[in-house]
């Protein structure tokens, strides 16, 4: 998938596929919340109850959306309020810049 984007203005882009997969496949009984995710990603967006970006950027760390290092996804799943207002992790995460850079 190869996505580009063009906005008129400074603002979030958030290009995503929502084509979801169970890694172990649909056959093996295990669930997404039980796959394992590491991120770099130091901050992301929240939403409103529409599910749209407030414009706030808040840092992961110390979160349950910290995947800075390995987790289980349902470790943390749906302990704070953004979650909770999103029914999960339905946010955009802002990756590291060495992730974006088209050279790492």
């Amino acid at each position: 998938i190869s996505y580009e984007a063009n906005t008129d203005k400074t603002c979030p882009v958030n290009l995503t596929n929502h084509a979801y997969f169970n890694l172990a496949g649909e056959a093996s009984g295990s669930k997404s919340l039980d796959h394992v995710l590491q991120l770099s990603s130091g901050h992301y967006l929240p939403t409103d109850q529409g599910l749209i970006p407030t414009g706030e950027i808040k840092a992961v760390e110390d979160t349950s959306f910290d995947f800075s290092n390995a987790k289980l996804i349902g470790r943390d799943f749906l302990t704070e309020s953004d979650q909770k207002m999103a029914g999960g992790y339905d946010h955009a995460f802002v990756f590291q810049p060495e992730v974006t850079d088209g050279e790492s």
